[in-house]
């Protein structure tokens, strides 16, 4: 059974302004959503369960999968939702793991757990003064758990150390590669090559053409041509030709033959741009 958690947020996100029968198909995929965060409920099993006809629930899909310029969330252009039809149906939402994995209450569990541990560790320890004496048996405790802390608190030098000069588009291209192939990529490959590109264009000229190529990699069945590297190669070669400049030539007659194009380099060729109907994309 799916669970998403209600964040106090919601009331002053974007999604809130949107109409009560977007809202109430918007809270019906939250309830839905499983633990990836994937609806594989089919359009009429949504507008039976909501109230709706088809076609209203098929609109509200397809304004919750355009990009949104108000959202919080820049990932995918503040897109809400997006919608695959290979290898089945399905609806991810795409804050799920980002909301599900926030912890309010974690600095509370954690001071609560510590004080328990200290209270039995001194309930444990052998009385050295007698009961009348309140003042030293205070005065005890408080060195003993002093010390103990001490002796557990782990030297510094073994501390780790956050890791140093990470690129600050390094997170969102990880992002958009887990969201349409639920996986994680190499990062060694996406800093080789997409950190070319980012050298090269800036993040901001690649980052829509990523996000697409992936969702259109994944939703075509094509994934095992796409990669940090092809995706660097094609890309960087489109840019080159759009600024005139003069790109390799092409192979000879004896030469490997070009291989049929695939969707995700189409999004390259075109400049990305995801449309809204990619639920009906095959």
């Amino acid at each position: 059974m799916g669970y998403t958690k209600l964040d106090a947020n919601l009331v002053t996100s974007s999604i809130w302004s949107e109409d009560d029968k977007t809202l109430r198909v918007w809270v019906y995929l939250m309830a839905r959503a499983g633990a990836n965060g994937s609806v594989l409920d089919t359009i009429p099993a949504i507008a039976r369960a909501c109230g709706y006809d088809n076609a209203t629930v098929d609109a509200i899909l397809k304004k919750l999968a355009a990009p949104d310029e108000y959202s919080r969330t820049p990932d995918m252009e503040g897109r809400r939702i997006c919608i695959t039809t290979v290898p089945e149906f399905s609806i991810n939402l795409v804050n799920h793991s980002k909301y599900r994995h926030k912890d309010h209450t974690h600095a509370a569990r954690q001071k609560k757990y510590r004080d328990g541990k200290r209270d039995a560790r001194d309930a444990s320890l052998p009385s050295r003064v007698t009961p009348s004496d309140t003042s030293i048996r205070q005065k005890t405790k408080a060195e003993v758990s002093t010390e103990t802390e001490l002796r557990l608190t782990p030297p510094a030098s073994t501390t780790k150390a956050p890791p140093k000069d990470r690129p600050s588009w390094l997170d969102p291209a990880i992002e958009s590669w887990k969201f349409a192939f639920k996986g994680r990529p190499d990062e060694k490959a996406l800093k080789q090559h997409i950190g070319y590109l980012v050298r090269e264009f800036g993040w901001d000229s690649v980052r829509p053409v990523w996000s697409d190529a992936c969702c259109y990699a994944a939703s075509s069945g094509e994934a095992k041509f796409f990669t940090p590297k092809s995706f660097a190669a094609k890309f960087g070669a489109h840019q080159a030709e759009s600024q005139k400049r003069q790109p390799q030539p092409p192979p000879g007659p004896s030469g490997p033959q070009p291989r049929r194009e695939q969707p995700w380099e189409k999004v390259i060729r075109e400049g990305g741009g995801l449309r809204p109907d990619l639920v009906r994309a095959k």
